[in-house]
């Protein structure tokens, strides 16, 4: 994955309704197309590193996600906390349980795939359509 040196979306308060309403801070710091080669064929679509910082948390929790070419959501690859793992699986590994993340996390990414340039269409519950060449930002 591309090094980044600014984050895609700086820091920005996200309010998550799931059960009691809770506001995180959420900093998506990359957002960039992958492909590689996977267990059924070949996977193509956009891996992002996000950062969700709790209320009362001093350290963020630390996900990497994907979203494959054709796919309406975006899938936590790797969730970790305070360091330590929740659970870590390859790039657009489908063949193990997936954890989505709610919708208001999943519109915060796909603003970010938009601002680089990277998708002609995108959002919760919309496939992905990657763009044919991008500009990194």
């Amino acid at each position: 994955m591309p090094t980044h040196t600014e984050p895609v979306l700086p820091a920005r308060e996200v309010t998550l309704p799931e059960g009691a309403p809770i506001t995180v801070t959420a900093t998506v710091l990359s957002v960039d197309r992958r492909s590689e080669a996977g267990v059924f064929g070949p996977m193509v679509g956009l891996e992002a590193h996000l950062h969700v910082l709790f209320p009362g948390d001093t350290t963020p929790d630390t996900l990497f996600l994907s979203r494959l070419a054709e796919e309406s959501w975006w899938l936590q690859d790797a969730h970790f906390s305070n360091g330590l793992p929740h659970f870590s699986h390859g790039f657009g590994s489908r063949t193990v349980r997936k954890h989505g993340v709610p919708t208001e996390l999943d519109e915060l990414l796909c603003e970010a795939a938009r601002a680089r340039g990277l998708v002609t269409e995108i959002g919760p519950g919309i496939p992905l359509a990657l763009a044919t060449s991008s500009t990194p930002a």
